[in-house]
């Protein structure tokens, strides 16, 4: 495959880009406005890029300039498209926003990365729960079982043993008592029997 520029000026060029962006697997667009005076500055360091891209001849590459009154007419995800002027990336579906120094070399490595990076599809909602209950149990059959209700078991015999110690604690003190009742007898009575003995 190979790479193309193309500027996204009228209804014409949104056609061509449409057709051309259906052949590549990468697809990176600056989107500007007429007027704007941070578009006017970066204008140059995207143009001097562009150059460089042409030189060096990438690889199944769109690199497409897109006017702000054209952005929602081509058959690219503007989602993430806040204000201007911006640079977005498309590889096979996956969006990646420029965010860097606005300069050629900054924007040469933004591609190079995209290029070198291989995209990861992204998880579902349930896989990721599958996973993070994975890491929590430890292995992925007592998470599909429901680790949940082991828990829950392990509450029951906590309190059950709590009880148990209640009860033995209870029943020490009753042996206890009952030791100091039968050693009281053996002398012969309380303390107050004896005083009483002795006036007596």
């Amino acid at each position: 495959m190979y790479m193309k520029v193309i500027k996204v000026l009228t209804d014409d060029d949104v056609k061509n880009f449409n057709s051309e962006a259906a052949k590549h697997e990468v697809i990176m667009a600056g989107f500007f406005m007429e007027g704007c005076p941070h578009c006017v500055n970066f204008k140059p360091e995207w143009e001097k890029f562009v150059k460089q891209c042409e030189s060096e001849d990438e690889p199944d590459v769109l690199i497409a300039e897109v006017d702000s009154n054209q952005a929602k007419k081509i058959d690219f995800d503007t989602s993430d498209l806040n204000g201007f002027p911006a640079v977005l990336l498309n590889k096979k579906g996956e969006i990646k926003t420029f965010e860097d120094k606005r300069d050629s070399e900054s924007l040469k490595k933004f591609l190079k990365m995209a290029m070198e990076t291989s995209t990861k599809p992204a998880s579902s909602n349930v896989e990721k729960r599958l996973e993070n209950l994975e890491k929590r149990v430890g292995c992925p059959a007592a998470a599909a079982a429901g680790g949940g209700k082991r828990k829950r078991r392990r509450k029951t015999k906590r309190r059950k043993t709590r009880k148990g110690k209640r009860k033995t604690v209870k029943r020490k003190g009753n042996r206890r008592k009952r030791k100091r009742r039968s050693r009281v007898k053996r002398r012969g009575g309380s303390k107050r029997k004896r005083k009483t003995k002795r006036t007596n």
